[in-house]
């Protein structure tokens, strides 16, 4: 799954990550986010500094609280996680063409268990 991914700067656990970013359309706590992700919060916060140095995310301050922050996803990590729907569902497909429907889709499944 890594390699279907290579030509973009996220991994398939940092895609997820983006997904549940780009899912929460008025920004996302730390916390929260790393609730929805089943991560620790020290993990969430690692994933996070590794997507904003790349341009992914931006913290924003909350208005009403200024020690909280929001993330939101950029246009940039809006359109690296569309670029990686796209090497995914590619990646799928070519499973699905040399396994049939039936294996692909229990190996896919375990896929997404065991990586983040």
């Amino acid at each position: 799954m890594e390699r279907a991914l290579a030509d973009l700067p996220v991994t398939v656990g940092q895609a997820k990550f983006l997904r549940h970013i780009v899912a929460e359309r008025d920004g996302v706590t730390p916390a929260r986010l790393a609730e929805l992700a089943g991560c620790s919060r020290p993990n969430a916060t690692q994933l996070l500094a590794r997507l904003q140095r790349a341009g992914l995310v931006a913290r924003e301050e909350t208005p009403s609280d200024g020690r909280s922050v929001r993330i939101r996803a950029t246009d940039r990590g809006r359109q690296v996680l569309a670029e990686a729907i796209d090497a995914l569902g590619r990646f799928e497909r070519t499973l699905r063409e040399r396994l049939g429907d039936p294996q692909a889709r229990a190996l896919w499944e375990l896929l997404e268990d065991v990586l983040p």
